[in-house]
């Protein structure tokens, strides 16, 4: 969340929002702070060509990271959200109308993104894969080599610093990771690559 421009309605209503996310669904939301800008920076690092490139946020919460990558040169007509709670969308709606946000479960994305089948380039995502259940998150990694092209990289940040964790691996090659201290709880991104 950005408190530089003072605390407006919209940030206190995503504070709000994120806060009553967190308590009702703890591990669907896997964080007790929204992420840094730092960490967003990161993230878009490992993007190599932003002008070109279609890409998806899975689990945007109140859009701390969306921020960042609308600050770049990512096309706003080729950037999708997915995010699977209802008021979370509405506000991301109203706050980001730029961008297509549309509510699903990321374990069904190929039926909430039908038309992106194998044409995204790259997916950001924060989901706390580690603590939902195995088989959603085995559903979440299929539907992710569904809808990513060849060749097609997920950065996905994790609050696990220990290098070559991830579940990912199962379907997809680690190239890249880095740990963001500059946020709280500090962070490590991973990048993969669908083979």
């Amino acid at each position: 969340m950005d408190f530089t421009k003072g605390h407006d309605n919209r940030s206190l209503k995503g504070a709000f929002l994120f806060a009553r996310n967190c308590l009702c669904n703890p591990r669907r939301v896997g964080s007790v702070c929204p992420s840094s800008s730092a960490l967003g920076k990161t993230m878009l690092s490992f993007l190599k060509d932003q002008q070109e490139s279609t890409v998806m946020e899975l689990g945007s919460g109140t859009g701390s990271i969306t921020k960042t990558l609308l600050k770049s040169d990512i096309n706003v007509n080729d950037f999708y959200a997915c995010e699977i709670s209802s008021a979370l969308v509405q506000y991301l709606q109203k706050r980001f109308p730029e961008i297509q946000v549309r509510e699903g479960d990321a374990s069904e994305l190929a039926q909430v993104f039908k038309e992106l089948i194998g044409k995204v380039d790259c997916i950001f995502s924060g989901l706390p894969l580690k603590s939902l259940p195995s088989l959603v998150v085995d559903r979440i990694i299929d539907q992710q080599h569904k809808i990513l092209k060849p060749r097609g990289t997920i950065i996905q940040f994790t609050y696990d610093l220990r290098p070559g964790r991830s579940i990912l691996n199962k379907r997809f090659r680690l190239i890249n990771s880095k740990v963001v201290v500059a946020n709280f709880p500090p962070a490590r991104v991973d990048v993969f690559v669908k083979e």
